[in-house]
């Protein structure tokens, strides 16, 4: 490994974006001794925005801690260059990133900075999927650019591994599932502010209200996530779901147009938190950002010309497992589960 070259890091990088693209997930990257060079191998391989989402460079402890939320007690308490710092780092990129998959490096590449406990060569990696984080250290030969260039190897070949040994998954989120219905209601609604948006808009088809996404779930525990559900059901029963979208908003980095209800529903709110409670006790590790109930009406908006809509209420005597491919044509989405309230 002492002599892996650019080409090989390419291949091997290449090979990691097969893998991704196949299983259907996005990577996040946080690098400290790296300083974005992982992020770089795989964002050269050509069609790596089908997979990579993004990257956090964190050099410094102030950026370990702003911007992944490694607890500062934790650097105090393990050094940068450890475990639990590692860990830590890879658990914030996979949170905020909302990436499938997350990879994490911090080490010491030298010249100086190694000690009799951590010499020059010592790099610690993390890898977070849904429902583990994975952590190792390896120590490594040679001078500044060779202990890189093999820790950058070597992160890689971690998730390569990963995909290699992981069984099929499926890209699963619970939704409010509106009927033909209410989702033509909503679209005439917004027609108007969405062409002037210049966007693409969402098929009808596909409108809907996210509650919580899973991300990749191993085949072999989707019974755990319907148990999770019918458990967060029982708390909810008897109960019909309205939510009024009555405002739209334009959101730049993921660039979409959204519907959205002045007032957040609040029965929506605890079912979602239900949701969230019932799989993070299951061992599983859902997406855990602030709750915002959205339905998103347009892709690819740049610079609205108009955020008017006229209100629509849209009632929920179910919530729904769904499941999301992604095809050369655009996301198909299809019901796997419901569950009437």
């Amino acid at each position: 490994m002492l002599h892996m070259g650019d080409r090989d890091l390419y291949q091997l990088a290449e090979r990691v974006g097969q893998g991704l693209r196949a299983a259907g997930w996005r990577i996040a990257t946080a690098e400290s001794c790296t300083a974005g060079w992982i992020a770089k191998a795989l964002t050269d391989v050509p069609g790596s925005s089908q997979w990579f989402e993004c990257g956090y460079v964190t050099y410094s402890n102030a950026a370990k801690l702003r911007d992944l939320g490694v607890l500062e007690r934790t650097l105090q308490e393990h050094g940068a260059v450890s475990e639990a710092t590692v860990r830590e780092m890879v658990t914030g990129a996979w949170q905020k990133s909302h990436a499938e998959v997350a990879v994490a490096v911090s080490g010491i590449a030298g010249p100086d900075g190694g000690t009799a406990e951590k010499p020059v060569g010592t790099v610690w990696f993390a890898l977070a999927t849904p429902g583990e984080v994975f952590c190792e250290e390896r120590r490594f030969e040679g001078d500044r650019e060779q202990v890189r260039r093999q820790s950058v190897s070597h992160a890689l070949s971690l998730v390569q591994r990963m995909l290699a040994r992981r069984s099929p998954s499926r890209r699963l989120f619970f939704a409010l599932w509106p009927d033909e219905a209410m989702r033509g209601a909503l679209a005439e609604a917004t027609c108007e502010a969405v062409q002037a948006s210049a966007g693409q808009p969402v098929p009808v088809d596909n409108l809907h209200l996210t509650l919580l996404f899973l991300g990749g779930v191993a085949e072999r525990r989707v019974t755990e996530v319907a148990d999770a559900a019918h458990r967060a059901r029982m708390w909810h029963r008897g109960m019909t779901l309205e939510v009024r979208l009555d405002h739209l908003e334009h959101w730049p980095r993921p660039r979409v147009l959204c519907a959205l209800p002045a007032q957040p529903p609040s029965a929506a709110e605890r079912l979602a938190q239900a949701l969230q409670d019932q799989l993070t006790a299951a061992g599983f590790s859902p997406d855990i950002k602030c709750f915002r109930p959205h339905v998103t009406v347009a892709r690819k908006v740049t610079r609205p010309s108009s955020l008017r809509m006229r209100p629509v209420v849209w009632r929920f005597s179910a919530f729904a497992l769904i499941e999301s491919r992604t095809l050369e044509s655009g996301s198909v989405y299809s019901v796997v589960e419901n569950y009437p309230l």
